[in-house]
């Protein structure tokens, strides 16, 4: 963070560069450098996770068992242990799962990880650049199959996101 000028911390915000961010007070800044690289769980929203196409991807509360991420610098790391969830509809090629706190890639990443479909089979996490979901997809490519509560999935990917 580059400070320009000491402020009048009773009456002007102090502004953090690099996150974009103002803080009200000296307190509110400490508190936000002191939560960099800490890992924040996501708030559950179904609505974070969707199929692609005309496929359906169910996850319920109880079907997360970690969804969390932490944010050093321009680096974001998501991490997703989901258990049990029911995949629908026409299977497709890929699960959306929305990135946290409305960031964006600034590159397109891909990572390992692994899935049971039917089977365990090794799958990509893949971070596009300028697009919010991540894309699980299985290595092979293959459609996901359909399943009630029976689709686990599981990966972490690290990838720099716009500042």
């Amino acid at each position: 963070m580059k400070i320009t000028h000491l402020p009048n911390f009773r009456t002007e915000p102090l502004v953090d560069h690099q996150r974009k961010a103002a803080y009200p007070s000296i307190t509110h800044f400490l508190e936000g450098l002191w939560r960099r690289g800490q890992w924040q769980a996501v708030t559950f929203s179904a609505a974070d996770f969707a199929g692609t196409g005309a496929m359906t991807w169910t996850v319920a509360v109880g079907d997360v068992v970690t969804f969390a991420y932490t944010l050093n610098g321009r680096t974001m790391t998501v991490s997703f242990i989901l258990e049990f969830t029911s995949i629908g509809g026409v299977p497709d090629v890929r699960l959306a799962i929305a990135i946290p706190g409305g960031f964006l890639p600034s590159r397109s990443m891909h990572t390992a990880a692994v899935a049971y479909d039917a089977g365990w089979v090794p799958a990509v996490i893949e971070a596009s650049e300028n697009v919010a979901v991540l894309y699980v997809r299985r290595l092979d490519s293959a459609v996901w199959t359909a399943v009630a509560d029976g689709a686990h999935v599981y990966g972490q990917i690290s990838f720099e996101v716009q500042g």
